[in-house]
């Protein structure tokens, strides 16, 4: 489904495997085809889409592309949930329960290593939570782990 854009617009990933923004006048900002089919529901910060695709996670600018707009991605595992942005990071959920973190301005390069991780006992179940100086981590088994965020 479509997502809304910090200052106006919209994003969405068509069924051929294109992901679509859009402006707030909904004039074309950019499109691009993906490697595969996102595996969780888009996210945004103030100046990136973030875009789930099964083993790593893409950004694309907000402010718009004609070409090759990837900014850059991060290898992590088939995401689970809509990732979540709390300052300058991005968290993800795997299906398998890996907890992943990634800079929201990358690393310099194409594809970037997460800067930390975690794991919980079984696949996250929604998206994370981050509270203050804690990120809460809800799994399929019910559970609920809470990890203190490094300062």
């Amino acid at each position: 489904p479509p997502i809304g854009l910090p200052g106006g617009g919209a994003a969405w990933v068509t069924r051929a495997g294109y992901v679509t923004i859009v402006g707030p006048a909904f004039e074309p900002n950019g499109e691009a085809q993906l490697p595969g089919p996102a595996s969780a529901p888009l996210a945004a910060t103030a100046s990136r889409l973030l875009v789930p695709v099964s083993g790593s996670l893409l950004t694309y600018p907000l402010a718009g592309c004609t070409a090759d707009c990837t900014v850059w991605g991060g290898q992590v595992p088939p995401p689970a949930a809509r990732p979540t942005t709390a300052g300058d990071v991005v968290w993800v959920g795997g299906r398998e329960g890996t907890v992943s973190a990634l800079r929201e301005r990358g690393c310099g390069d194409l594809y970037c290593e997460p800067v930390w991780g975690g794991r919980v006992g079984a696949g996250v179940a929604a998206p994370l939570v981050v509270d203050g100086g804690t990120l809460l981590v809800a799994d399929t088994g019910g559970t609920i782990t809470a990890f203190r965020l490094p300062a």
